[in-house]
């Protein structure tokens, strides 16, 4: 029975450990604005990349039974799936990532197709979040003048 007494106290060690460490990351993601967008980009991410991941080394291997046809027209599928999902988060998350969708987009060899085609539109249709008269405040702070009138 101690010894059961023994292994509950490591669980419930292991438990605390465990949240203590969550609990200091969504600090630190409360606190860092760059760490906080790195999280929310992995929120996102890391299931997709997961089952991207699972298709390519397990169900559909290329040297397994279901190559070939099969694995382009799964992962096609994966393509559909979550290429909208991929595009709401970008234009989400803007910035770098809004920056590195239109990168990519100049290159016909990178990304499959679909993802191509909402790349390809970030080149010229990116909705505005900043309002002329806003940007004009940014500028002339950044500038440290009083106002753009004579600019």
């Amino acid at each position: 029975q101690k010894k059961k007494i023994a292994d509950g106290s490591r669980g419930l060690k292991r438990r605390c450990r465990w949240i203590l460490g969550v609990g200091g990351v969504l600090a630190v993601g409360c606190i860092d604005e760059g760490f906080r967008r790195c999280l929310e980009f992995w929120v996102v991410v890391f299931p997709l990349w997961c089952h991207y991941l699972w298709v390519d080394k397990v169900s559909h291997r290329k040297d397994g039974p279901k190559g070939g046809d099969e694995r382009d027209a799964e992962f096609s599928k994966l393509h559909s799936r979550y290429s909208p999902i991929i595009c709401r988060a970008t234009l989400y998350m803007r910035g770098f990532y809004l920056k590195a969708a239109q990168l990519v987009s100049t290159r016909d060899d990178f990304l499959p197709e679909v993802y191509l085609e909402w790349c390809r539109k970030l080149q010229d249709e990116v909705p505005m979040t900043l309002s002329s008269d806003e940007a004009k405040k940014v500028i002339a702070k950044e500038l440290k003048l009083e106002n753009l009138d004579g600019i």
